[in-house]
């Protein structure tokens, strides 16, 4: 009678372990549908927000169009002067509307300058110095980071460059329409000097 009283037992333990876990699989899908789910917050923490004022997105835009990060001794100081703003103002627009740190886009900018332009010719101290890094150890300290830094950064100068794309096009559209008008009143020009030429000659046969 022991062993079947035992037996009953063991299986009721099975049954409402089973019964718990299933139920625990089904709150977890469950979770996993919803917008709110605990994993898709933690997703959206780490991703970086593309909800950058204008201002924001046209000093990173600079800094990355004029390679101003090959500067070794780059600081905030220095980039603040050149957008004609104070050191602390600067660093208020930069902490407060963008993602990530003003070291973290200059040094991600030096590793993709590195990789992208590094030639076999020089050393590869050579070339880490010209992506503006000033030592070796600097650069592999990044380096570290780099798939971090790339999920940060990536898509906000995806953002940038399409935006800049649109903006060369509307100028190259608005070029073309000033060539065109431009055309367009030189001919009406060259005409109407014709008919004045032809109406003073008509002029000068009838008085003589």
């Amino acid at each position: 009678h022991s062993d079947i009283g035992n037996f009953f037992f063991l299986n009721a333990i099975v049954i409402i372990a089973a019964f718990m876990f299933f139920k625990h699989v089904v709150l977890l899908l469950k979770d996993l549908e919803s917008s709110n789910s605990i994993f898709k917050m933690q997703e959206t923490a780490t991703a970086p927000t593309l909800d950058i004022p204008e201002k924001s997105l046209f000093i990173l835009h600079q800094i990355y169009k004029e390679q101003l990060y090959l500067d070794p001794l780059l600081s905030i100081g220095k980039v603040s002067s050149i957008f004609a703003t104070t050191e602390e103002k600067f660093s208020l627009l930069f902490n407060n509307t963008i993602p990530f740190s003003f070291s973290s886009y200059i040094n991600y900018l030096r590793l993709m300058h590195y990789e992208e332009s590094s030639n076999n010719k020089f050393s590869k101290e050579a070339n880490i110095i010209n992506a503006g890094f000033n030592s070796r150890a600097s650069y592999y300290q990044w380096e570290k980071r780099m798939g971090k830094l790339a999920n940060q950064i990536n898509p906000i100068l995806e953002a940038i460059n399409h935006k800049s794309e649109r903006s060369n096009k509307k100028i190259d559209q608005f070029t073309r329409l000033n060539d065109t008008l431009e055309t367009s009143l030189t001919h009406r020009g060259t005409i109407r000097a014709a008919r004045l030429d032809l109406t003073s000659k008509d002029l000068a046969s009838s008085i003589g």
